[in-house]
Order: structure tokens, then C-alpha cells, then sequence
């Protein structure tokens, strides 16, 4: 299960955060969002995406890459989140 954090106002969606330490995304401009992401293998699905572009690399401190999308928005952002958080579960069997 995702966990979503929100911080700052909700009222202001520049200043709202979604996601987990693994993956996470916020609005940086009308229309433009930013994920975030700490684990390669995110890194790697998002970076085939034909609207995403590497706009932050790091290392130090730990594996990190940031991607930006025009025309998304928050919501898109956080069912992005949740399908990729989700392919990492195991199969639940009931």
C-alpha cells in the first residue's frame, strides 16, 4: 500500500507533496509536475516514458532522479504513484 504524504497547504498546489521516500511528485507550475524518485528501478520505467524528461540527478546521499511532465497534473501524478508502488506488492491471495 502507498503511503501519501501531503505537506504544505492544500489550498496552495505548489506547496503539496504526494507520494513516499521512494516515490514522490508536486506541482512545480500550472501544468507541470515533478516525481521524484530514490529507487533505479522507478528511475528506469520513468525515464522510458515518451513525456518524461530528467530534469535532477544525484548521488550523494543516496540514488536520486527527478522527472518533469508538462500537461499532468497532482491527480495523474498520484494514480502514477500508485500503479507503480502497486506492481511492487506481492500477489495478495485471499
Amino acid at each position: 500500500m502507498t503511503t501519501t504524504v501531503q505537506r504544505g497547504d492544500p489550498a496552495n498546489q505548489d506547496a503539496v507533496t504526494i507520494g513516499d521516500a521512494a516515490l514522490s511528485a508536486w506541482r512545480v507550475a500550472p501544468g507541470v509536475v515533478w516525481v521524484q524518485t530514490r529507487l533505479p528501478k522507478h528511475a528506469q520505467r520513468l525515464s522510458k516514458r515518451s513525456d518524461s524528461r530528467l530534469v535532477v540527478t544525484g548521488v550523494a546521499g543516496g540514488y536520486l532522479r527527478t522527472f518533469e511532465f508538462r500537461d499532468k497534473t497532482l491527480g495523474w501524478a498520484q494514480r502514477l504513484i500508485e500503479r507503480y508502488t502497486k506492481s511492487d506488492e506481492p500477489d495478495q491471495l485471499d
